[in-house]
C-alpha cells in the first residue's frame, strides 16, 4: 500500500514544529519545509534517518519568502505526488512599514503559495492554511501609528485596549481569507482549501532551552508575567489578545483535517 505523502512548511514557526512532530507517528511520508540552515540541522539531529526515513527536510530562506515561486522547488512531488499541503503562515510584518501594506503582503504571500501548488502538483486534494492573529495583534501593539485615536489605548502606554485589538486583527484576518476564497473561485482551483486560524497560539518548545532568551517572543512574555522579577513582570497579555490556543491541541486539530 502507497504511503501518504504531505508537505508541511514552517517547521521553524511553533505549530509547524508540533504538527511535524505528530505527523511523524503515523505511517506518512513528509517533506518537510524549514527557513535556516541551523533548524534543518536541528531535525535532522531530532529525526534521525535511520528512525525516519520517510522524512526529507527542504530549505525556503526565510528572506526569499515573499517572492514569488519561493516554493516551488520544495513542492516539485519527485518521486511520489502529494496528497496533502499544510502550509504554516510565516510573519512578514517586518518587510512592510504600514498595517495596510502589512495585510496586503500577508495576503500575497500567500497566494502566491496557493499559485504555485494549483501550478504544479496536480495530485493534491487538500491545501491546510494554518495561521493565528498574532501577527497582526503585534503590529498594533509595535507601532502605535497605527490605533485609532478614539480608543483608550495610549500609544505611550504598555496597556493595550484588547477590544480593539482583537477587532482589529479579525478584521486583517478576514482581508487574508477573502483573498484567498475569491481566487479559490477565479481560479478554478483543483484542491479543497481549508483555512484554520487561532487568536494566539503558544506551548513549550520543540527544542531544548539554554535559558529564558531562546524563549519566542510570546512565551517569553509569558515567561514575564509570572517573573519573580518586578522590573521584568507585565500584567497583559501577549500582544493584547486574551484568547489563546495550546498548540499541542492545535496540531491535534489540524490532525482531524487531514
Amino acid at each position: 500500500m502507497a504511503r501518504r505523502r504531505i508537505l508541511l512548511t514552517g517547521v521553524d514557526i511553533l505549530t509547524g514544529a508540533f504538527t511535524l512532530n505528530q505527523i511523524l507517528a503515523y505511517s506518512v511520508s513528509v517533506r518537510a519545509v524549514a527557513y535556516s540552515i541551523s533548524v534543518r540541522d536541528f531535525l535532522r539531529q531530532q529525526y534521525p534517518a535511520t528512525r525516519y526515513p520517510w522524512l526529507e527536510i527542504a530549505i525556503v530562506p526565510r528572506s526569499r519568502l515573499s517572492i514569488p515561486g519561493s516554493f516551488d522547488d520544495a513542492l516539485r512531488d519527485h518521486p511520489e505526488p502529494f496528497d496533502t499541503i499544510i502550509h504554516v503562515v510565516a510573519d512578514h510584518s517586518d518587510e512592510a512599514d504600514c498595517l495596510a501594506r502589512f495585510v496586503n503582503l500577508q495576503t500575497e504571500c500567500l497566494l502566491n503559495v496557493l499559485r504555485s501548488i494549483n501550478r504544479m502538483n496536480s495530485r493534491v486534494h487538500r491545501v491546510v492554511i494554518t495561521t493565528s492573529l498574532s501577527p497582526f495583534a503585534r503590529w498594533l501593539v509595535l507601532d502605535p501609528s497605527s490605533y485609532n485615536p478614539y480608543h483608550a489605548a495610549s500609544p505611550r502606554s504598555s496597556e493595550v485596549d484588547p477590544e480593539y485589538i482583537l477587532a482589529t486583527s479579525q478584521a486583517c484576518d478576514n482581508i487574508v481569507y477573502a483573498a484567498t476564497r475569491n481566487w479559490m473561485r477565479e481560479a478554478q482551483a483543483r484542491f479543497e482549501l481549508v483555512y484554520v486560524v487561532a487568536p494566539s497560539v503558544y506551548g513549550p518548545q520543540m527544542r531544548a532551552l539554554e535559558n529564558s532568551s531562546d524563549l519566542q517572543e510570546a512565551n517569553r512574555r509569558i515567561w514575564n508575567i509570572c517573573s519573580s522579577d518586578s522590573s521584568e513582570r507585565v500584567r497583559s497579555p501577549p500582544y493584547g489578545i486574551d484568547y489563546y490556543t495550546d498548540v499541542r491541541v492545535s496540531t491535534i486539530c489540524l490532525q482531524g483535517v487531514r
